[in-house]
This record gives C-alpha cells, structure tokens and sequence, in this order.
C-alpha cells in the first residue's frame, strides 16, 4: 500500500512538471512571434521612396546621356554638311513649281563659292558678283537676303532677268536635298537649284 501511495506522489510529480514545461514552451514560442513596431512599420515606406528616388535618378542620367548623343550627332551633321558644301559649284539648272528651266547660255558660267571662312557664298551671275552670308544647319540651309553685289549694266535684258531671278532662287532654298563629292541639289518653297562641284 506504502508503495502504492509513493507511485502515485510519483505519477503526480511528473504530471506537474510536464505541465509547466508546456507552459514555459508556449510562453516562449508566443514571445518570439511579435508584431512589427510602428518604427518597424514606418520604416518600409522610406524603403520605397529611396527605391522610387533611385529609379528616377537613374531614368534622369540615361535621358541626359541620350540628349548628349543627340547633340553630339546634330553637331557631327552639321560640321559633315558644312564642310561638303565648301567649294565652287557650277548652276546647272534651275526648276520652278518642280519644271525644269535650263540655263541659255553655258557660257555665263553663273556659279556659286561655298566659302567655310565667314560662312559667305559668292554668287557669280550672266553680269554682275557678289556675296551673301549662309548658314547650314542639318539639311537646312538658309542664304540671307541682303547681299552685297556689284552693279555693272547688262546690254542684254535677258541677263538681267536671269540675274534677278538667280537672287530670288537663292533666298527660296531651305532644304539640302542631296548633297554629294560631286552633285548637289537644294530645294525651296518654289525654286529648285541644281548643281555640280567644278573645284
């Protein structure tokens, strides 16, 4: 009976003992599983904002390096065109509304000089010469209107028609259309100007 009674003081011990174990496991299980704090919460959101500022930052340095290129392209254009059109170039024909008009007389030899220094084109027309500043840019190109021209008296009036009418074509152009070693050809609102590199 002695030992009846010590088993089961026995049994009842442990019972205890590994019911408080459960608890303190449960306990420690339940502490380990917090919430995130405030300072915890709120910190994500500035996580974010730095990805965002990072993001945008680097689209900012790839458009910078894409305008960059773009204008070192446009200036490599400009400086190819500019330098092609240096030089004397003969008048070959001259077209009006897309009709061709052919010159009279070859041996007018009207011609231009693309001159690189000062940006001036000499204009040499059936009497007279002179010279007017250009600029070029892209496929564009623009001979300014005032001009600065010798005034010998033509016999011939047909000269002096082709000699106003050259000045009115000139100030027309505004678009290099080709431009080759040896061709050239520009175009305007109403006037077309074709010719070829004789220098």
């Amino acid at each position: 009976m002695f030992k009846m009674n010590r088993i089961c003081i026995v049994v009842a011990l442990l019972s205890c003992f590994a019911c408080n174990s459960n608890k303190t496991a449960t306990k420690e299980n339940t502490s380990t599983v917090t919430e995130p704090t405030n300072t915890e919460l709120k910190t994500e959101p500035k996580t974010q904002e730095v990805q965002v500022e990072s993001i945008e930052s680097t689209s900012t340095i790839v458009d910078d390096q894409m305008v960059q290129e773009t204008e070192v392209q446009q200036v490599q254009e400009n400086q190819s065109n500019s330098m092609l059109i240096v030089g004397k170039w003969a008048i070959v024909s001259i077209s009006e509304k897309g009709k061709t008009k052919e010159l009279p007389y070859e041996e007018w030899k009207m011609h231009l000089v693309f001159s690189e220094e000062g940006n001036q084109v000499g204009i040499k027309s059936a009497c007279n010469s002179g010279s007017c500043s250009y600029l070029v840019t892209n496929d564009d190109i623009k001979i300014e209107t005032e001009c600065g021209f010798t005034e010998m008296y033509c016999a011939e009036e047909i000269k002096n028609e082709w000699e106003r009418k050259l000045l009115q074509v000139l100030h027309d152009q505004t678009k290099i259309v080709e431009l080759g070693d040896e061709n050239m050809v520009l175009n305007g609102s109403v006037y077309g100007v074709k010719l070829e590199r004789t220098e």
